[in-house]
């Protein structure tokens, strides 16, 4: 998923990401090559994979001020579903 719009943040802040992330939708087996990676900026800071049910994560970044928040992910036939994301100052 592409943003839509830089995030409104600060340089030098530290922020908090959070979602819930759930590859639960297919077997197992189906599943064990889902992948999401969370891109801050265009860099990957955080990636999961294979089956799971919903889980919370957390990924901790600092701000470089107007950021750009990503997911990106694939491996047919998996899927891979994300849901209240979030951004906080830590």
């Amino acid at each position: 998923m592409a943003p839509r719009k830089p995030l409104k943040t600060t340089k030098g802040k530290k922020y908090a990401i959070t979602f819930f992330q759930s590859s639960s939708f297919s077997s197992p087996e189906e599943e064990a090559n889902a992948h999401v990676d969370v891109l801050w900026n265009g860099k990957v800071v955080f990636s999961f994979g294979g089956f799971s049910q919903w889980t919370f994560e957390q990924v901790k970044v600092t701000g470089a001020g107007n950021d750009k928040l990503a997911f990106r992910g694939g491996a047919a036939p998996a899927w891979t579903f994300i849901d209240d994301i979030a951004l906080f100052q830590a």
